[in-house]
């Protein structure tokens, strides 16, 4: 049996949870009789778990903090492919510079060595920010599915939990 209480603030609260038809606002006589039944169905069926979600309106600092904080995530993410799209014109310009300065001082075979060695090292590097790119986008999918297998979890529980209260 497990009954558990948490805080949020609704600066944090995704705006999919706070649109939804399930967000429910409770008066207090509402919010102390739903703590009362989910107690007493915790008590006496020792597989339910219960969580009350108390979200609270975040102090203005709060949600600039975290309005700040989704800014520089996209702001670091747009970085990212930004670094990306540059590296991959590098690597065209330094192509384009091998077909054009082949017949300079150097013979044409030390040219192309040089340049396969920077071209190498820059796909290295362009590789790296590929999988640093792609790490970050799964962890982000990680993360909303998640997001979204609990607020499903919660979503049933909270029906069935309403229902229980309602139809008393």
């Amino acid at each position: 049996m497990n009954l558990d209480y948490a805080l949020v603030t609704s600066s944090s609260l995704p705006n999919e949870v706070r649109e939804s038809v399930n967000y429910v606002s409770l008066d207090k006589d509402q919010w102390l009789d739903l703590v009362e039944y989910s107690e007493v169905i915790v008590n006496e069926d020792e597989d339910q778990d219960v969580l009350l979600l108390v979200c609270a309106k975040g102090t203005p600092e709060q949600e600039e903090a975290d309005r700040i904080e989704r800014k520089r995530k996209a702001d670091e993410e747009a970085a990212l492919h930004a670094e990306l799209r540059d590296l991959r014109r590098e690597i065209e310009d330094l192509t384009e510079e091998v077909s054009v300065h082949g017949k300079e001082a150097m013979t044409r075979e030390e040219k192309r060595e040089e340049l396969l060695r920077e071209l190498a090292k820059l796909s290295d590097e362009n590789e790296a920010l590929i999988d640093a790119a792609q790490e970050k986008e799964r962890l982000r999918l990680q993360r909303e599915a998640e997001a979204a297998e609990r607020r499903s979890r919660l979503r049933e529980k909270s029906k069935s939990i309403f229902n229980a209260l309602y139809d008393q």
